[in-house]
């Protein structure tokens, strides 16, 4: 078998790391795909508010996609802890949860699920202020 020797010197562009904040497992994964094929750094996902937490304290993060559908109050205290850090945040929910909670953060984007990667890419470029992904699939 041979490998590839690659220079010392040679760097790659540092991908964007997203938190993920999604108590449903599948759901997770599906996220942590979508952002992964896009070329981010995905850090979780966590199930809760003790993890992102643990997560935002140990980890640099760029930006976070947080679950609206977990417990109002898990909910606002990550989003609260995100805030504080002063980072760009994403909430995703089903459509009964966005409507409910329509005044909580109206300022943050929201994407409805069933997520779709477009729009969720589409999304958390225009809320980090980036408007060219860098393929990392080439």
């Amino acid at each position: 078998m041979k490998f590839r020797q690659v220079s010392a010197n040679v760097s790659q562009p540092e991908r964007m790391r997203v938190l993920i904040v999604e108590p449903d497992g599948t759901d997770a994964m599906a996220l942590e795909d979508i952002l992964f094929d896009a070329g981010y750094l995905t850090i979780g996902p966590v199930p809760n508010f003790a993890e992102a937490s643990r997560k935002l304290g140990l980890v640099r993060i760029d930006m976070a996609v947080v679950d609206m559908d977990a417990p109002r109050d898990e909910v606002e205290a990550i989003v609260g802890a995100i805030a504080e850090k002063n980072l760009p945040c994403v909430l995703v929910g089903s459509a009964w949860r966005l409507k409910a909670w329509s005044s909580f953060a109206p300022h943050l984007p929201r994407v409805q699920k069933p997520v779709s990667g477009g729009q969720l890419l589409s999304v958390l470029a225009s809320a980090s202020g980036e408007y060219k992904r860098i393929s990392f699939m080439d």
